[in-house]
């Protein structure tokens, strides 16, 4: 099967959100493109600056990328990230929750696992992570039958929730700590580190 190069879906959603951007705060398109769009382009290594000419060039591309934004050309999908990433972060938020949720998910940043410790020794959370876990079965009545339903104790829904979000809480203190003391990291959070998207 070929692969697809475009992705009209994800485009749109992308490019609905840049719009309603552009719309809120009254930018002109080509400027916005000028000024946030390229350069992320550029960073991405999707295109590059020439020698010479150089803001002949930025003026080409910027009126040849109005049409993406437009919605005459589909986007292709490794400019996705570089477009989500010219965003303001405040802006990036809805967007990347809406991608998720195309992915039956939802957006949470990793914790950042914070610099490393110079005795190269933390003190591990595995007696909080076991005690976290008891807390979930104690409070796991909800979940006793295999399904949620609006029929279940919403008091009991609750603290099952808290005691999940406090676990996980922990797990990932629990990462961080053996990040400062041996610099090792899962490679879900090496891949966040080095995302230019989440800088």
């Amino acid at each position: 099967m070929k692969r697809r190069k475009n992705d009209n879906r994800l485009s749109a959603i992308v490019i609905r959100h840049i719009n309603c951007y552009l719309e809120e705060i009254g930018i002109a398109a080509e400027k916005y493109i000028r000024t946030r769009v390229l350069p992320e382009l550029i960073k991405a290594g999707e295109l590059f600056e020439p020698d010479r000419e150089i803001d002949k060039w930025y003026k080409s591309q910027s009126r040849r990328l109005v049409r993406y934004i437009d919605g005459e050309n589909q986007l292709t999908v490794n400019w996705i990230l570089p477009l989500i990433s010219s965003l303001p972060h405040e802006y990036q938020q809805p967007l990347k929750n809406e991608l998720c949720g195309m992915l039956g998910s939802f957006f949470v940043a990793l914790t950042a696992m914070g610099p490393r410790t110079q005795n190269n020794e933390t003190r591990s959370h595995l007696p909080q992570m076991a005690k976290e876990w008891g807390d979930i079965l104690i409070k796991s009545n909800p979940a006793m039958d295999g399904v949620f339903t609006s029929d279940d104790d919403p008091t009991e829904v609750l603290n099952y929730s808290n005691e999940i979000a406090e676990c996980i809480g922990i797990l990932m203190a629990e990462l961080g700590a053996i990040y400062r003391a041996t610099g090792i990291e899962p490679s879900s959070v090496k891949a966040y580190r080095n995302n230019s998207l989440f800088n």
